[in-house]
């Protein structure tokens, strides 16, 4: 279990960076994965939905995933197959059958 004191849901990156920074025991939530944090006091969370990072992007050079992206998205997305083939939606599926 973990103690959350306070929650904020910035608007933009710079905001989350300056709350993340505001104090040691500040943390960056996001998804499921601060449910297993085990016993933590965490002073604010910082809950990245609002700040648009859930996205897949192709470029000449490189595809850029947000860090908001959801296992389902890299696992249905076009753009992901097209340039990895199926490598990536077997490990997405792997996981999410091993998640619920």
């Amino acid at each position: 279990m973990f103690t959350l004191i306070d929650i904020a849901q910035p608007t933009t990156v710079e905001e989350a960076y300056s709350l993340l920074t505001k104090r040691k025991n500040n943390q960056l939530i996001g998804g499921s994965g601060f449910l297993r944090m085990g016993k933590k006091r965490i002073g604010t969370g910082i809950e990245l939905s609002n700040l648009g990072l859930d996205y897949i992007r192709e470029d000449e050079e490189y595809v850029e995933i947000g860090s908001m992206t959801t296992f389902r998205s890299l696992e249905t997305s076009s753009t992901i197959k097209n340039n990895f083939g199926e490598i990536i939606k077997k490990i997405c599926s792997r996981y999410n059958r091993r998640s619920i």
